[in-house]
């Protein structure tokens, strides 16, 4: 009992640390949620100011494709959108609009950000919940078992008098090669 005691102290011991951990984790991403959060705000107060007129020619729409592609990519590379982000992006799908205008264009990139950063601390702060439960179940797990051991350590020194006396065993016989050397 006292040796499974001793596990579960090292497997409270490594659950705790996984929670904190996660909390770590849990702040890593509030903090980027939030830095998000306040681009989005920022660059909606400069979107009030509207978005200047460009021409319409094939060569502006291909800036425009380059700019969102080359942007959403630079978002998932700092792990702002998700990877998957890029190939909606290039196939103009979940809402990418090349046509948009870059100004236009950074707002929504910036809205997805900070929506995809969002569910990642939601998703954060469910597993940071989770290896807390865990952690003290673990506490709990090995409370209980040093209680069990230190129980059972009782209860073995009050009935240990109950037990015969060990028998006293002779020493092992000489091999007889060596009882042959001796005569």
């Amino acid at each position: 009992m006292r040796i499974a005691a001793e596990s579960a102290g090292y497997t409270a011991d490594r659950w705790q640390e996984h929670w904190e951990s996660s909390a770590q984790r849990v702040d890593a991403a509030f903090h980027a949620w939030q830095a998000a959060d306040s681009r989005v705000r920022r660059i909606q107060q400069a979107a009030a100011f509207h978005t200047p007129a460009t021409e319409q020619s094939p060569a502006e729409y291909a800036d425009r494709e380059r700019f969102l592609h080359l942007a959403v990519r630079a978002a998932a590379e700092r792990g702002e959108l998700p990877i998957s982000a890029v190939a909606d992006a290039l196939t103009g799908r979940g809402g990418w609009d090349a046509r948009l205008h870059p100004v236009d264009q950074e707002l929504v990139i910036q809205r997805a950000s900070a929506a995809h950063l969002e569910a990642v601390w939601n998703r954060a702060v469910e597993a940071e919940a989770q290896a807390w439960h865990d952690a003290q179940a673990s506490r709990r797990n090995w409370q209980s078992l040093c209680q069990e051991a230190i129980l059972a350590e009782s209860h073995a020194s009050t009935v240990h008098h109950l037990l015969p006396p060990e028998p006293v065993t002779a020493p092992p016989a000489p091999h007889p090669a060596v009882l042959a050397r001796i005569a």
